[in-house]
């Protein structure tokens, strides 16, 4: 499981995360596409994290295309010099959350890696 960095709206890496967690990184770039289909692009996701229920991260609030691209967390894998990745939408299931991630349009990825 990596260790994943967690940043609020407007921040980003060098500066410390706002928050740290470690988690299951679960590619579903076609059950993304499938989800998202009608709803805009910007509902869309890539991958799904999973992480324990008391790590705080958070989605734009509201399920909309307008209200994300700035609103929500981003997060990197596997820590702040990895993939950056928006927060699209978390839900809470049993003793974890479960995160819907984007990856960035041209965010950069070291390969080979064992994340993506």
């Amino acid at each position: 499981m990596p260790t994943i960095a967690i940043y609020r709206s407007g921040s980003a890496p060098p500066a410390a995360p706002a928050a740290t967690a470690s988690g299951t990184l679960v590619p579903a770039f076609r059950l993304g596409l499938e989800r998202g289909e009608g709803l805009g692009g910007g509902l869309m996701f890539t991958h799904i994290l999973t992480v324990p229920k008391a790590t705080d991260v958070r989605d734009a609030g509201r399920l909309d295309a307008q209200s994300l691209l700035g609103s929500q967390d981003s997060v990197y894998v596997p820590d702040q010099n990895g993939t950056r990745f928006i927060v699209i939408w978390v839900e809470r299931v049993g003793n974890y959350k479960r995160i819907y991630l984007q990856r960035i349009a041209g965010a950069a990825v070291n390969w080979p890696t064992t994340y993506l």
